[in-house]
C-alpha cells in the first residue's frame, strides 16, 4: 500500500524509466515462487516487459507485459510449463494434483471490461484423486463489473474412474450471473459405457438436470427431467425418476453438508445383480425386486434402512 501510494506521487514526473528487478521466495496467488527476475520499461506512463520468468519447484513461466497503463488498462499473455506440479490452491478445490505439461494465457482489459483466454494441455495427472492420461482445455472469460459470462470446453483421456476406464469425457461448462449457467458432458469407454449429462441453472439455488442418460455394462438408463436446489452446499432433489431397463427407481433425496442424507424411495422391477454389476460390488442379496418403499437417513449415526 505505501509503494502504490508513493508511486502515485511520483508517477506524474517520470517519463522514462528502464530497469531489471529479481525477487526471491514470492509467494503470488497462493502460489511460491523460489525466484521472479526480468526487465521492465516504464515510458510515457506506459508500463511494458519482453519477459518476465517465474521459477519454483514443478513450474516455469514466461510472461510478457504488452503494455499496462492502469488495472482498467493493460494485457498480460505468457506461457507456463509443469513438471510433476503440485498446487495447493487446485487441490483444496478439485483435487487436481501431480500436474505436468504446459498452458498459455492472455488476459486483457479496456474500457472497464476484463477478458481472458487460457489454452491448458497437462498429461498423467489426478483429477479428484483418479488417474488421467491428458487433460486438454480452452477457457475464456469476460467481466464488466458485476456482470460476468465464462466458458470451458475440452476433453479427459484415459480416466479411471473405478469400475470404469473412461476412453474420452467430453464437457463443456458455461458460467453466468444471467442464470445461464450449464454443463454438458459426454463420456464414453473402449467397452460401450456412456454417459450423456445436460444440467442448466435457472434461478439463482435451483437446476434443471434435462437430460441424464446411457449404458452401462450392457444395461440402458435414463431420467425424467428433475431438479436440483442447492442453498449453502445442502442438496435437495424433490422429485427424480430413473428408468433401468424395464426398472423403475422414483427417487426423494435431501443431502447436507455435513454427510447427512435422506433418501425416500419406491423401486419396481430393479434386477440387483445388475446394479452390482454397474457398481463394481457383489453383495449376498440377489434376484430382482419386484416393488419396495424404502427410506435410508443419516445424521450422526450410521444410515438408517427402512423398507
Amino acid at each position: 500500500k505505501n509503494i502504490n501510494e508513493n508511486w502515485e506521487s511520483y508517477r506524474e514526473y517520470v517519463n522514462i524509466l528502464n530497469g531489471e528487478f529479481n525477487l526471491e521466495n514470492v509467494n503470488f496467488y497462493d502460489a511460491n515462487y523460489n525466484k521472479i527476475f526480468g526487465e521492465f520499461t516504464y515510458v510515457d506512463k506506459i508500463l511494458k516487459s519482453n519477459k518476465i520468468i517465474l521459477q519454483s519447484s514443478g513450474i516455469s513461466s514466461a510472461v510478457t507485459i504488452n503494455y499496462f497503463k492502469n488495472l482498467n488498462n493493460y494485457e498480460i499473455l505468457g506461457n507456463l510449463n509443469f513438471n510433476n506440479y503440485y498446487a495447493n490452491y487446485l487441490t483444496d478445490k478439485i483435487n487436481l494434483n501431480s500436474i505436468t505439461g504446459q498452458a498459455s494465457f492472455n488476459i486483457n482489459s479496456s474500457n472497464s471490461i476484463n477478458n481472458i483466454y487460457a489454452k491448458i494441455n497437462l498429461l498423467e495427472g489426478t483429477f479428484f484423486n483418479n488417474n488421467y492420461e491428458k487433460l486438454d482445455a480452452l477457457i475464456s472469460g469476460k467481466l464488466h463489473e458485476s456482470n460476468y459470462f465464462g466458458n470451458i470446453e475440452g476433453n479427459i483421456i484415459g480416466y479411471q474412474l473405478y469400475p470404469y476406464f473412461w476412453k474420452q469425457i467430453d464437457f463443456n461448462v458455461k458460467l453466468a450471473d444471467n442464470d445461464s449457467s450449464s454443463l454438458k458432458l459426454e463420456a464414453f469407454s473402449n467397452l460401450n459405457d456412456s454417459i450423456n449429462v445436460n444440467i442448466k441453472r435457472f434461478s439463482k439455488n435451483k437446476y434443471l438436470i434435462n437430460k441424464f442418460y446411457g449404458k452401462l455394462k450392457g444395461f440402458a438408463f435414463n431420467t425424467h427431467p428433475s431438479y436440483v436446489k442447492l442453498v449453502n452446499k445442502n442438496y435437495d432433489i424433490p422429485q427424480a425418476k430413473i428408468y433401468f431397463n424395464k426398472g423403475q427407481i422414483n427417487l426423494k433425496l435431501n443431502f447436507s453438508k455435513n454427510n447427512f442424507y435422506k433418501i425416500n424411495s419406491t423401486i419396481s422391477n430393479i434386477n440387483l445383480d445388475h446394479i452390482y454389476s454397474i457398481l463394481g460390488v457383489n453383495w449376498p442379496i440377489t434376484g430382482t425386486i419386484e416393488y419396495a418403499d424404502v427410506k435410508i437417513e443419516k445424521n450422526k449415526n450410521s444410515p438408517l434402512l427402512l423398507l
